[in-house]
């Protein structure tokens, strides 16, 4: 949850999101999100989306994540593909 003042539109957004993730395997793992924006209590953006990561090695995992608006008048989709790298010190 975050609160953020934007000074040239004299508002308040209120940003939020719920996730909910698993491991289904040593090195795979799915995941739920809900989240969205509101400003000045005004009917929020909402959406969902959902993914599933696989971890190639110990520091590279890649993942793809479908999601949709939750608007009743508007329904847009949207996908992604994420790499993911760690770096050791």
């Amino acid at each position: 949850f975050g609160v953020e003042y934007v000074s040239d539109q004299d508002k308040y957004l209120l940003d939020y999101s719920l996730s909910l993730g698993f491991d289904v395997a040593e090195r795979i793992g799915v995941y739920a999100e809900v989240y969205g924006q509101t400003r000045n209590g005004l009917i929020p953006e909402n959406f969902f989306d959902c993914g599933i990561s696989y971890l190639q090695t110990a520091n590279l995992q890649v993942d793809f994540s479908i999601g949709s608006t939750l608007l009743e008048n508007k329904t847009e989709w949207f996908a992604g593909v994420g790499i993911s790298l760690r770096f050791m010190k």
